[in-house]
């Protein structure tokens, strides 16, 4: 395994805190007033249906994206810790790539199974599928950014 060069680690940091960040936001509307939660909730709406019975609640309190949207969300920034803990670096490989792609279909099956009525796609699979494809999508933003980086002139 390679190591991360120097640019795609320090690319990690901001896809964390940036990851952190949006986390931060959709807990938000628990601790805020009703009139902020209703600037949020407006914030978020151009992401995700928010359909109340497909998003978690806190205290009672929806939260500012459904089920897969918020394991989308962990899963980025998770990806992103995770690079920095295993300093892991541009493995060039392929198969790792086409890995990582692949963590999107479990989302797809189980969106489409419950489409289809083959099964209920429950929150528990929601967050779980979507926190799958988080991470590649995390894997993604770190490597691309850290690509940039290298490539950027001095």
């Amino acid at each position: 395994m390679l190591l991360l060069s120097s640019s795609t680690w320090k690319s990690a940091w901001p896809v964390l805190a940036g990851g952190l960040l949006m986390i931060g936001a959709v807990l938000l509307p628990v601790v805020v007033s009703p009139e902020a939660r209703v600037v949020l909730m407006r914030a978020f709406e151009a992401v995700c249906h928010q359909i109340p019975e497909r998003s978690p609640h806190l205290a009672g309190i929806q939260l500012g994206v459904c089920h897969r949207c918020l394991g989308i969300y962990a899963g980025v920034p998770l990806m992103a810790f995770v690079m920095l803990w295993w300093r892991y670096r541009e493995q060039r490989s392929r198969w790792l790539q086409a890995g990582l792609a692949l963590l999107a279909l479990p989302m797809i099956l189980d969106w489409t199974a419950g489409a289809l009525g083959w099964w209920p796609n429950t929150a528990a699979s929601r967050v779980i599928t979507g926190g799958l494809w988080g991470l590649s999508v995390g894997w993604v933003l770190v490597s691309t950014l850290g690509r940039q980086k290298k490539d950027a002139p001095s």
